[in-house]
C-alpha cells in the first residue's frame, strides 16, 4: 500500500499532521491534512452507496455521493467495524487538535470540551429514532465530495473502476446514471478540515472509487419503464379503438 493510504483504524497519529489554515476571499477557512507528509488516503471497506446527487449553488454544479455502514454490516464484518471504530477515534484526535488549536483556528486562547461538541460536524451521522430522536445505531451515514478535474474538462479528480478492475469512463454528464443508488462501492478518501460561519468539520474528498452494480440490477423508475402486463388481444383491441375513434351512440347522433 502507498505509504500515506491506510486504513482509519491502522492510522499511526504521529505520523498525521496539520497544515496552516488558509482563509479564502468568501470568509471560509481549509486546513490540509497529511499523512507522512504527502496528502492523506483512508480506504475504506465495501459498503452500500446511494447513488450521486448534483446541485447548482449559483456558480457551479456540484456532485457528492453519500455511503452507509449498516448495523449488521457492522456487527458481521470485521473490516467494516473496525472502519467505523477508526473513524470515530479520528474524529476523537481532531477536536482534540482542535481545542488544542483555538487560537489559530477562532483566536480564542482556550476553549472547552463542550464548545468544540458544540461547533463540531460529526464525521459519521448516526441514525436516529423517529419517535424519540435520540441515536440508535441502525446505520452510520457519510458523504462524499467528488471534485471535477481542472485539467480535463468534463472529467472528475479521482479514479474510477468497476468490479472487475476495469477502468470507468465517468463524466460530469454521467455519473448520476453510471453510479446507481444501491450499488456496492469500496473508496480511497482524502480528508481536510473547513471552518465555515463558527463551524467546523471535515469533508471527504473522492480519490479512488471501486463499484459493483446493484444486486439483481438497477432499480427500476416508474416514471421512464412500464411494467403493467396486459395481454396481446387487449393490446389489440385497444390499437382498434383508437383507430377508429369514439364510438358514438343513438343519444349522440340526435
Amino acid at each position: 500500500m502507498v505509504e500515506n493510504m491506510t486504513a482509519p483504524n491502522n492510522i499511526n497519529y504521529d505520523n498525521l499532521t496539520m497544515g496552516d489554515k488558509v482563509t479564502l476571499g468568501s470568509g471560509a477557512s481549509f486546513v490540509n491534512i497529511k499523512y507522512n507528509g504527502n496528502m492523506c488516503l483512508l480506504q475504506l471497506p465495501k459498503t452500500t452507496c446511494f447513488g450521486v446527487d448534483c446541485f447548482d449553488d449559483g456558480k457551479d454544479k456540484k456532485h457528492t455521493m453519500a455511503i452507509q455502514f449498516k448495523k449488521e454490516e457492522i456487527e458481521a464484518d470485521s473490516k467494516t467495524k473496525e472502519a467505523i471504530e477508526g473513524l470515530k477515534k479520528f474524529e476523537e484526535h481532531i477536536k482534540s487538535w482542535i481545542k488544542e488549536s483555538s487560537q489559530d483556528l477562532f483566536k480564542k486562547k482556550t476553549v472547552s470540551k463542550d464548545y468544540v461538541e458544540a461547533i463540531f460536524n460529526p464525521l459519521l451521522k448516526e441514525s436516529k429514532n423517529k419517535e424519540t430522536e435520540e441515536a440508535d445505531g441502525r446505520y452510520y451515514t457519510m458523504k462524499i465530495k467528488l471534485k471535477p478535474s481542472k485539467k480535463q474538462e468534463n472529467k472528475f479528480d479521482f479514479g474510477s473502476f468497476s468490479s472487475k478492475k476495469e477502468k470507468l469512463d465517468i463524466t460530469l454528464d454521467n455519473v448520476c446514471d453510471t453510479i446507481k443508488k444501491w450499488g456496492q462501492v469500496k473508496t480511497v478518501i482524502s480528508p481536510n478540515i473547513w471552518i465555515i460561519s463558527g463551524k467546523i468539520g471535515v469533508s471527504w474528498n473522492m480519490w479512488q472509487l471501486k463499484y459493483w452494480e446493484p444486486v439483481g440490477g438497477p432499480a427500476l423508475n416508474k416514471e421512464d419503464v412500464c411494467m403493467i402486463e396486459s395481454s396481446d388481444d387487449e393490446e389489440e383491441a385497444d390499437e382498434e379503438a383508437e383507430e377508429d375513434g369514439p364510438v358514438m351512440s343513438d343519444s349522440d347522433s340526435d
